[in-house]
């Protein structure tokens, strides 16, 4: 029936949106040109997480797990605890992260923080801040 089709079909989207409702998780945002020239394999991003990205033991022992976005260029890393989390995505947001496999900084956030999708919509480059 169609109503069973719908359900089926709504099942498999929603086990790929799971990263929604990541905790403790920070993406990383690998869409920039050398990783579209040269696709990166799972070696390429253990190399990065080990060396690049959690350079220290602490911050390693913290790593839970990695999974990349079937469709987009997004890395999640999901860590222990918040702090852990927390200093991933200090990193990542403000002076990002080289990536020394690639030679290119990647930026990121975290994904603990609530998503809002906004469309603005009818708006005229002339249009003036006040209107």
């Amino acid at each position: 029936t169609l109503a069973a089709t719908r359900e089926v079909k709504s099942e498999m989207v929603n086990q790929f949106l799971t990263f929604f409702e990541r905790k403790n998780t920070v993406v990383v945002d690998i869409y920039v040109g050398p990783f579209f020239r040269r696709r990166p394999m799972w070696d390429d991003v253990a190399r990065f997480v080990h060396r690049d990205l959690c350079p220290t033991p602490e911050l390693r022992k913290g790593l839970v797990d990695i999974q990349s976005h079937p469709v987009k260029m997004l890395i999640f890393i999901k860590m222990k605890d918040e702090q852990r989390r927390d200093e991933l995505a200090e990193r990542l947001q403000t002076t990002g992260v080289y990536c020394s496999e690639y030679n290119v900084i990647v930026k990121g956030w975290s994904l603990d923080k609530e998503v809002t999708f906004m469309r603005v919509m009818g708006v005229s480059p002339e249009t003036t801040e006040q209107q």
